[in-house]
């Protein structure tokens, strides 16, 4: 039988989002032997760039706010910023900053992590493959239901009465959309319902738009299967002058954990000695990033 070997680090963060990348960086900046373990083929969560046709759509976060903190990471950056009356965006796609923070982290991709245990002062975090990863400190950076779920799979959940079961967060249906024509020949304006991002406007697709549908709406629907989800945008759209013959491709995407409705009030939860919880239902990506720096 072969014997399942393990990489050993001094702190191990789950989740190459916002928070994670922040802290990794911050981190190696100071010598700390770190490493991300992430599920998905990429950097940056719910910071994401698609490419249709080799061309991106920006169908995540396609805005940061503009407040102080974002304006700090990108300035650090150096990345091509566009301030609007939305928020920033980044000429070329979102993903750039995630891109940029990870380019000299140590990040393992599609690495499921399903197991949490603690054994003679270290943490063992086994993934779905079989790996097997060993650290003395461990931070969980996914959104808060994500982490409580794979805590409850390993019996570290807290329980039912702690503050951090009240952290909620919206939902987010986002369909992309490639026009026959270009998008200055539209009149599609935003409505109740959703918020037209055109991808021109940020050197990506030049016939890509982004319909983000409302929180409100997103909560009706999320549950619909895709078809009836679709259906259902069809109606806003043609309400609004598109109707789906201007459409070349089109595709839905669905985040489940889009926003935090509220925060936990702290940039972190130490819920076992070594064992953190951190991210964007805790405060700013940022703000997480500083204050877990200074205990690691």
């Amino acid at each position: 039988m072969q014997e399942v070997m393990s990489e050993k680090h001094q702190i191990i963060i789950i989740g190459a989002g916002l928070t994670g990348l922040l802290l990794a960086q911050k981190l190696s900046n100071t010598g700390k032997d770190c490493i991300i373990l992430e599920k998905s083929k990429g950097f940056g969560g719910r910071i994401a760039t698609r490419r249709i046709n080799e061309k991106g759509l920006d169908h995540g976060a396609a805005y940061f706010p503009l407040n102080n903190n974002f304006l700090k990471i990108l300035s650090e950056l150096s990345l091509p910023v566009i301030e609007t009356d939305r928020g920033l965006y980044i000429n070329g796609g979102m993903v750039q900053v995630a891109k940029k923070l990870a380019s000299n982290l140590k990040v393992c991709k599609e690495q499921k992590v399903i197991s949490l245990t603690h054994s003679l002062e270290k943490w063992v975090v086994g993934t779905e493959d079989g790996s097997i990863f060993e650290c003395t400190k461990l931070v969980l950076t996914a959104p808060v239901p994500q982490a409580l779920e794979l805590l409850s799979q390993s019996n570290l959940h807290p329980e039912s009465s702690h503050p951090i079961h009240s952290v909620k967060y919206t939902k987010a249906l986002i369909f992309l959309v490639v026009l026959k024509n270009a998008p200055e020949e539209l009149r599609l304006k935003d409505s109740n319902d959703y918020q037209a991002i055109f991808m021109n406007q940020r050197d990506l697709h030049p016939h890509g738009v982004i319909i983000q549908m409302s929180p409100d709406f997103s909560e009706n629907f999320f549950e619909e299967t895709d078809a009836a989800i679709i259906s259902q945008i069809q109606l806003n759209l043609e309400k609004n002058g598109l109707s789906f013959d201007q459409i070349e491709k089109y595709e839905l995407k669905k985040w489940r954990y889009s926003l935090p409705l509220s925060t936990y009030g702290a940039p972190f939860l130490e819920l076992s000695p070594n064992l953190f919880l951190s991210g964007d239902g805790f405060a700013h990506p940022l703000e997480c990033a500083q204050a877990l720096e200074q205990i690691l």
